[in-house]
């Protein structure tokens, strides 16, 4: 009977060992998963921020890693095409993949959406703000931004409280186009301004010239764009070389220092929504060891691309600490649930349901002369 018993526990120890390294967890290893961006329009976007993540991934792991696993960040290029994005995730997680992380690009996330609710596969730190993620019935989605709709709310707030009443709308046709318009449709509802003009573009083209067009013939007091940093910079060069005035303001998916050298001189007074704080704003703690991180990584640049990574770097960390040893999807999940909310040193993440799994900061900025953003 004795023996009978051994065997049975054995046999539940390797099937629980199995079923655990089939969801990307080892003794001595975690595997995060990643399927965005590293070639086309949104390469150098993505890389940065996602260096910020990997350089305090690799901080961690020197310091043994998190109850004694190292944190492993398996990444692949989508392409900014989302039937790929599903197609290597999948890939992903039939090989071992214990969370997603910071996906890229709302389309994307759209397409792998029924697969980690099917499956109940955390997802950390998408890069962007469509509504849908946060859905409460998204149990393992967790955000530390802020949602597009609120940037855009945020945004028409500081136009309109200049006095500006007539704004441009260019949105890209896809999922993160179509939040813009819902956010401006939303900031109907408080705020009195006109849309004098609206133009949708493929955010995967960098074909703009429409765009140009619309803002030059309606002459804006300013112009909301809702696209990727190409195609966004783009727009702004053209405008400016015809001489005409306009108040370009954009969202935080542009806040990268890649964004910045797209525009050259032609950035100086451009407006960039941001949802998390200043990377240089040594006042608060998390920015702090972010600075002391840089200092300590040689190919690390400070920029709010890179300091999004660190911040979800962070964020999962956190979430790992909170599981304990005995680390499962679902205790990783249950553990930040529980906590509600994460003080990261400065920045507070909601992990409540209810629509409360998201950070809530939000700041305007502007671009100065010497390509350094403002507050």
């Amino acid at each position: 009977m004795k023996r009978i018993m051994f065997l049975a526990f054995i046999g539940v120890t390797v099937f629980f060992h199995a079923a655990n390294a089939n969801q990307g967890i080892k003794d001595n290893e975690v595997v995060l998963c990643q399927a965005a961006p590293y070639s086309g329009l949104l390469a150098a976007a993505n890389s940065e921020s996602t260096s910020g993540a990997r350089a305090y991934f690799e901080w961690v792991n020197k310091k043994g890693g998190v109850s004694g696993r190292k944190i492993r960040l398996e990444t692949r290029d989508d392409k900014q095409d989302p039937k790929l994005t599903l197609e290597l995730t999948q890939q992903l997680v039939d090989k071992g993949c214990f969370a997603l992380f910071m996906y890229r690009t709302s389309p994307s996330l759209q397409a792998i959406l029924p697969l980690v609710n099917s499956q109940s596969i955390p997802l950390v730190a998408p890069q962007v703000g469509p509504q849908f993620l946060y859905d409460d019935t998204n149990k393992t989605i967790f955000n530390i931004r802020a949602s597009y709709r609120q940037e855009v709310t945020r945004a028409i707030e500081q136009l309109v409280s200049t006095g500006i009443s007539r704004i441009a709308l260019v949105h890209a046709t896809d999922a993160f186009g179509q939040e813009g318009v819902a956010g401006v449709d939303e900031a109907r509802k408080k705020f009195k301004f006109d849309i004098v003009g609206k133009q949708a573009l493929d955010n995967r083209s960098p074909e703009v010239q429409a765009a140009v067009d619309m803002i030059v013939s309606t002459a804006p007091q300013a112009s909301l764009i809702v696209m990727g940093n190409k195609p966004t910079a783009e727009i702004v060069k053209r405008v400016k070389a015809k001489g005409v005035y306009s108040q370009f303001i954009t969202l935080s998916n542009n806040s990268s220092q890649a964004f910045v050298d797209e525009l050259g001189k032609d950035g100086h007074g451009v407006m960039v929504v941001q949802v998390i704080p200043h990377p240089q704003s040594a006042w608060i703690g998390l920015t702090k060891e972010y600075i002391k991180l840089q200092k300590e990584s040689p190919n690390l640049k400070l920029s709010y691309g890179s300091y999004l990574g660190f911040i979800s770097a962070k964020f999962f960390v956190e979430g790992l600490k909170r599981s304990g040893k005995n680390l499962t999807r679902e205790r990783f999940v249950d553990s930040l649930s529980a906590a509600r909310e994460i003080d990261l040193g400065g920045l507070t993440i909601s992990t409540a349901g209810n629509l409360g799994r998201t950070g809530t900061f939000i700041e305007l900025t502007m671009i100065g002369r010497n390509g350094q953003f403002i507050r």
